[in-house]
């Protein structure tokens, strides 16, 4: 049987006694969307519910083929673009490393996130050492 990512996971950890919430932390979801999956589970003989308990299961399967075009479910992470203009990139350019990026961003009217952002734009963020921008 072929099970997405997200539903091995689930089954390994169903495997291993983990609780929903468990689950649903280790796919950085929701218990309800935890909840559904296993229902899924269920209605395909994947794993079966004990008469002994609520929220116990037993999987059914020995072993399974993981889709490798699924995507885990995770938190998306926001990207934000900042073009830099060919001033400010001369400058940052010339002076990072030099000088505080704090000063850099008030010499370009610029507030420290949006610099931080056109310095991993430029490339320049593990020049000498690492700058924690983040």
């Amino acid at each position: 049987m072929i099970l997405s990512k997200n539903e091995a996971v689930i089954v390994e950890m169903i495997r291993n006694q983990a609780t929903y919430k468990e689950i649903a932390h280790a796919l950085c979801t929701r218990i309800s969307v935890v909840n559904k999956l296993v229902s899924e589970l269920e209605n395909r003989s994947v794993i079966q519910r004990t008469e002994s308990a609520k929220n116990k299961w037993k999987v059914l399967l020995d072993t399974y083929d993981v889709d490798p075009n699924s995507h885990l479910l995770s938190k998306s992470k926001r990207v934000i673009q900042v073009t830099v203009p060919k001033e400010c990139e001369d400058y940052i350019r010339s002076h990072y490393g030099l000088i505080p990026r704090r000063e850099i961003a008030k010499n370009l009217k610029l507030n420290k996130v949006t610099l931080n952002l056109m310095i991993l734009n430029l490339g320049l963020e593990d020049k000498g050492t690492q700058h924690n921008i983040y």
